[in-house]
């Protein structure tokens, strides 16, 4: 189960079998609110986790937008008159070297006429703090990489974004098999990180099933997860507060999320593969702050797909 990127409407339709549920949640993502709500067999029912709101560029999305297909499946510089953002995930990380990397446009027709406004960080700033975002959490050395770099404007609430990708293995996300990625996504006005992620491809068959006895008891995964979001600076002094979100999967990783609450409000979500407790993602306050408007837009979406569905009881799609 993919598990990609807060900031948008991400609806997961769930039908009412009498079979035993697999644990694999179908998601239809879109960007601009074009996504259909099938009509289950009894009521339509839209799953807003926030586990599943935080992981993943929108890339893939866009992508399987083009193609028709579904799949399964978040520093120390002054730019002019821009402010860049300088809290404790944004500062330059310890033994940091920029890299020599190269950036290209991504070419995808939704983005060909997205272009960053006067009050936008470029596209060279924005994938820089990226960069550095990928060697905080990951120890990534971009050095001789190249990274595709997307724009997307502000709405519907939403703050304008920058998002990076980057394939290791030169092949992109697509339906027909699994492919290594790494995403970062950051404020296009501020440079507050939003997420930094890393999907991986597993060697072998790693068991991608519920685990049931890890969801009654998660205590190592949720030590982990405040051990990580403190010394990753995504929780700025002690944690308050963190939630076990619930098990995933993305290509053939295994995962489990953790929503965190820090003493000063600070909030972050980090993803861990169950496999072998790797670190996979992390939403940074930022980027939660923008999954809430996600959230709040997709159950309002829900709501007038209800409605719609209520009085028209032969339908079977909504669309907006």
């Amino acid at each position: 189960m993919i598990i990609p990127t807060y900031r948008r409407v991400i609806l997961s339709v769930v039908k009412h079998h009498t079979e035993k549920p697999k644990g694999d949640i179908e998601m239809k993502k879109d960007r601009q609110r074009k996504a259909g709500f099938v009509k289950p067999l009894m009521t339509a029912v839209c799953i807003i986790g926030m586990a599943t709101l935080s992981f993943q560029g929108l890339t893939q999305v866009v992508m399987a937008m083009e193609t028709q297909k579904t799949e399964t499946i978040f520093t120390r510089y002054s730019t002019g008159s821009k402010t860049i953002n300088t809290a404790p995930e944004n500062a330059l990380p310890d033994g940091y070297v920029k890299p020599d990397y190269q950036l290209t446009d991504n070419d995808l027709e939704y983005y060909r006429d997205k272009k960053p406004t006067s009050a936008d960080l470029s596209r060279e700033e924005a994938a820089e703090l990226g960069v550095q975002g990928l060697y905080r959490v990951f120890g990534l050395d971009m050095n001789g990489k190249t990274i595709e770099m997307a724009y997307n404007p502000a709405q519907n609430g939403h703050r304008a974004t920058w998002e990076g990708n980057w394939w290791p293995d030169g092949k992109k996300s697509s339906s027909e098999a699994y492919v290594q990625a790494y995403y970062f996504s950051l404020d296009a006005v501020t440079g507050e990180l939003y997420s930094v992620i890393h999907d991986r491809v597993l060697g072998g068959n790693a068991n991608t099933g519920f685990d049931a006895a890890l969801n009654q008891n998660a205590g190592e995964y949720e030590a982990l997860a405040k051990e990580k979001a403190v010394q990753l600076g995504a929780i700025k002094g002690a944690v308050k507060t963190a939630k076990y979100e619930g098990q995933g999967f993305t290509n053939n990783d295994p995962d489990i999320s953790f929503s965190l609450t820090g003493e000063n409000g600070d909030r972050a979500q980090l993803r861990f593969s169950r496999h072998d407790k790797e670190l996979l993602a992390v939403t940074f306050n930022a980027g939660m702050k923008d999954m809430d408007v996600a959230e709040q837009e997709a159950e309002d979406f829900a709501k007038r797909a209800e409605e719609y569905l209520r009085q028209h009881p032969d339908a079977q799609t909504y669309e907006e």
